[in-house]
């Protein structure tokens, strides 16, 4: 009898009731994975917001395609800056410039009217030939080696301008060397002067092309400005075959070796560096 007794006292006084395990136990273990969950979420999400930037960052700083040297800037300014003195203070000149390329009229007009190398307008265009022809390289290294050991600065930029200057003296070169040997100035002052002008209507039309790939980034542009490069160059060199063949002192094959030594070798040269350098 003692032993129901304490046996029921046990059950009754002292025990803990069973529907407090069953309500309060399995929340308490509902609410530590809510916890821990929502804990795990949070780093995830934190993790997530610190890594995402980084790439973005990294990728954006680059590109020199997005406006983000001022130097670059500048320089194609400048470049505007010429053409609109040009266009205003010389704008009959100018446009006889663009004439000149396509038709003979109007360069045997140009060499009636003087020495067109020494007027202020030429110097101008030939700066922004310089300055566009420059840039358009410069662009064209970052297009095709980005990932390339060059540092790119204004230094780099200038490398470019040195090797156009340099490419144009060794033209004018091979035309006086070649006027002295053959005894022929006038039909190389007039193939001097034709490539003189195509540089500069090229200049012209380069520059706004490359302004557009810088501050959007597109390269279509780029490749448009080339291939406006190009059609210029194979006019000019069908030109300068024109040039002279309407002299009876050139024979078909001296104006081959003549045009292979002054336009297609240099090319060449610049074709073949940039093939070891990508090779390499």
């Amino acid at each position: 009898m003692l032993m129901s007794t304490d046996t029921t006292q046990f059950f009754s006084n002292d025990s803990i009731p069973i529907t407090d395990s069953l309500n309060f136990l399995p929340v308490d273990s509902l609410s530590m994975e809510l916890l821990s969950s929502d804990s795990v979420a949070t780093q995830i999400d934190s993790t997530v917001i610190e890594i995402i930037p980084e790439p973005v960052q990294l990728y954006s700083a680059n590109k020199i395609s997005k406006g983000n040297e001022q130097w670059v800037g500048l320089i194609l300014l400048l470049g505007f800056i010429i053409l609109a003195f040009v266009n205003f203070n010389h704008s009959r000149r100018f446009s006889q410039m663009f004439k000149a390329v396509f038709t003979k009229n109007h360069l045997n007009q140009m060499i009636r009217e003087g020495n067109f190398f020494k007027e202020q307008s030429a110097v101008l265009l030939l700066l922004n030939f310089g300055l566009s022809a420059g840039l358009s390289i410069y662009f064209a290294t970052d297009l095709l080696f980005p990932m390339s050991g060059f540092t790119r600065n204004p230094e780099f930029f200038g490398y470019f301008l040195i090797f156009i200057a340099a490419l144009w003296i060794l033209k004018l070169f091979i035309i006086k060397t070649n006027s002295i040997i053959f005894k022929t100035p006038k039909p190389a002052y007039e193939i001097a002067l034709y490539i003189f002008i195509s540089n500069l209507l090229s200049g012209v039309i380069i520059l706004p092309l490359i302004t557009i790939y810088y501050y959007s980034g597109i390269s279509a542009f780029l490749f448009i400005a080339f291939i406006c490069y190009l059609a210029l160059y194979i006019i000019r060199l069908v030109r300068e075959y024109m040039i002279g063949s309407a002299y009876s002192i050139f024979s078909v094959l001296h104006l081959f070796l003549y045009l292979c030594c002054l336009e297609i070798i240099p090319l060449v040269i610049v074709i073949k560096i940039v093939s070891i350098y990508y090779n390499g």
